[in-house]
């Protein structure tokens, strides 16, 4: 936690920066979910669950999106590495210190998910 102390001398410093530096510290401290999100990312369905995602300001939160048809998403992000659709729906992925839930396709499902 050295580093963290260095890096409020800078917030002292730049009072500016202060807000991404909680950011910093909350990333370091907590817990990331990481969420994948792979479907039609322009229908309706992947739609409700990116509103899930970014409805609420958490800061602890990683996310990556693909198509079901790009294979190099899954190559260069490795989040999405062999994630499919379930059943041709958008479907997301809620996963903590790399171990996932099973994955989901409501918005209610994925939203209680990431409430616990």
């Amino acid at each position: 936690l050295d580093y963290l102390e260095r890096v409020v001398q800078l917030t002292l410093r730049y009072p500016n920066g202060f807000g991404r530096t909680l950011s910093a510290i909350e990333m370091a401290l907590a817990s990331p979910f990481e969420i994948a999100i792979v479907g039609d990312l322009g229908s309706k369905e992947a739609e409700s669950l990116l509103d899930v995602i970014y409805g609420e300001y958490q800061p602890n939160r990683v996310v990556a999106a693909k198509s079901p048809d790009d294979e190099a998403a899954g190559q260069i992000i490795p989040l999405l590495q062999g994630r499919e659709t379930t059943e041709g729906r958008p479907t997301a992925y809620v996963c903590e210190r790399h171990v996932c839930n099973l994955p989901v396709t409501s918005a209610n499902d994925l939203l209680s998910q990431i409430r616990k």
